[in-house]
């Protein structure tokens, strides 16, 4: 015969046969009034579970919240691509080159060797400013009217830790 101690509600201690446990409980129950789940305190594993996916994801979100994932300087490095795109499919179809002029924090469109009279594609002025990036080298892009082949021939232009490189004589720009 196999005994248990067992706690039962109002701090009542008693020593059990483990095969009549179910019979006294029971008979408890019946007798208080009470329902089994009101003498047993706790969380189901469940409930348990739920809280902890729950936080997980909270975690996980606050996580990538405060992480620098270098998606600023890519948006800037992919805008920056689709403007000397631009720039070499306008000069493609006129008689005078464009370009791009770029400084340490910004670029601008350039027609002939001046400001464009065009603002950038997306853009609302024809000077596009980049928040907390550098932009090296400094120094003027043209393409070449009717052909678009880039001058300087083969540049590499950095933004951030973001490489953009124009293919000598064609001017393409992976």
């Amino acid at each position: 015969m196999e005994l248990k101690l067992v706690l039962f509600p109002y701090n009542r201690l008693m020593l059990i046969n483990l095969h009549s446990c179910q019979m006294v409980m029971d008979k408890f129950f019946k007798r208080s009034g009470l329902k089994e789940k009101d003498c047993c305190p706790g969380f189901t594993m469940i409930e348990i579970i739920a809280v902890l996916v729950i936080l997980g994801v909270i975690a996980a979100v606050a996580v990538a919240r405060y992480q620098d994932s270098g998606a600023d300087e890519i948006a800037a490095a992919s805008t920056l691509k689709a403007h000397l795109r631009y720039a070499q499919l306008r000069a493609m179809g006129d008689i005078v080159p464009w370009g791009i002029e770029l400084e340490s924090g910004s670029y601008t469109l350039q027609r002939d060797g001046d400001e464009a009279p065009v603002n950038l594609p997306g853009e609302s002025k024809r000077k596009k400013d980049l928040e907390k990036m550098t932009l090296s080298p400094v120094g003027t892009i043209t393409f070449s009217p009717a052909r678009g082949i880039p001058d300087p021939n083969g540049q590499t232009i950095t933004i951030g830790n973001q490489v953009i490189t124009i293919t000598p004589e064609t001017g393409f720009i992976p």
